[in-house]
C-alpha cells in the first residue's frame, strides 16, 4: 500500500468517526452523511455562535421593556 493512500485512508476514518459522533449525538436521522465542511460548521455553531445567540436571547427576556414573544 503506498504511503499516500494510507494516509488518506486513516484521514477518512478519523473523519468518518467524527460524523459518527455528531449525528449519534443529534438523534437524527439524516439523509445523507455529514461531509468534512458540514461537520466543522455544525461544531463552530456549536461552540462560538450559539452560546452567544442563547446569551442575547436571555438578555432580551430579562430586559425591562421586553416586548411580548410573538405565539405560532
Amino acid at each position: 500500500m503506498y504511503i499516500g493512500c494510507w494516509a488518506n485512508s486513516a484521514g477518512n476514518t478519523i473523519v468518518s468517526k467524527l460524523i459518527g459522533n455528531i449525528t449519534i449525538k443529534s438523534g437524527k436521522k439524516k439523509s445523507h452523511p455529514l461531509n468534512a465542511t458540514e461537520v466543522y460548521a455544525k461544531k463552530y455553531y456549536a461552540s462560538h455562535v450559539q452560546p452567544a445567540v442563547k446569551e442575547e436571547l436571555d438578555a432580551m427576556k430579562n430586559a425591562v421593556d421586553a416586548p411580548e414573544p410573538k405565539s405560532r
